[in-house]
């Protein structure tokens, strides 16, 4: 990455983190329950770290933290979790926390595999973050024609929007590089400035939704 693009890279992603943790101090001094502000600080939280990790000039610049590195490892589940939360009044518990266990502990593991091993365990990990994320869409559309508060309606569009482009941009990116070799398929990935500035307007726009916390937003 040139010295530019990492300049690039830095800056938006830092805006990204900045914008995430906007909404988590949103929504965390707010009077909504407890499991929606609980499950929206766990998430916000870990984007922030998966954010940082991703930009590597940013993450190099702090000194490459494992605490950061481990703190990205469960997002796909924590989002998953934030979204049944507040769309099908799911509580926080340690069932519904299992999956973001499990990406945290096969995150870590992930490091320490022979890396002969390394490859399949990233696959099998982005398999299971796409599917959760497809479980959350399915939730959302499905819950579309019950809800009766416009918006919150309408927040269902910005998450459901959020979470089926990020799957379908890094897993297809990831899986694109991973098997043709094109560095091509990088330029969109959220390490890399392109995805980086789309990542920075799509957090930006949620947080503007959320900065105004009111319940209806959020059930």
């Amino acid at each position: 990455m040139g010295e530019s693009a990492a300049l690039i890279s830095t800056f938006v992603h830092g805006l990204a983190a900045g914008a995430v943790l906007a909404i988590a101090l949103a929504v965390g001094r707010s009077g909504l329950s407890r499991d929606v502000r609980l499950a929206t600080v766990l998430m916000t939280l870990s984007v922030t770290g998966w954010v940082v990790v991703e930009s590597l000039p940013l993450f190099a610049a702090l000194g490459r933290p494992i605490a950061l590195d481990l703190l990205s490892c469960p997002v796909a589940g924590l989002f998953w979790l934030f979204l049944l939360t507040v769309f099908a009044d799911w509580k926080v518990t340690p069932v519904t926390l299992l999956p973001a266990l499990l990406l945290l502990a096969t995150g870590a593991l992930q490091h320490v595999l022979p890396e002969s091993a390394q490859d399949a365990m990233w696959s099998a990990r982005n398999l299971f973050s796409a599917a959760l994320a497809g479980h959350a869409a399915f939730v959302i559309l499905r819950g579309w024609n019950d809800d009766l508060v416009e918006r919150r309606r309408r927040f269902r569009v910005v998450l459901l929007s959020i979470a089926c482009l990020f799957v379908l941009v890094e897993v297809t990116a990831g899986f694109g590089f991973r098997f043709t070799g094109d560095a091509g398929w990088l330029t969109v990935v959220v390490g890399h400035p392109i995805g980086g500035v789309l990542l920075a307007a799509l957090t930006g726009a949620l947080s503007a939704l959320t900065l105004d916390v009111r319940a209806s937003a959020f059930g």
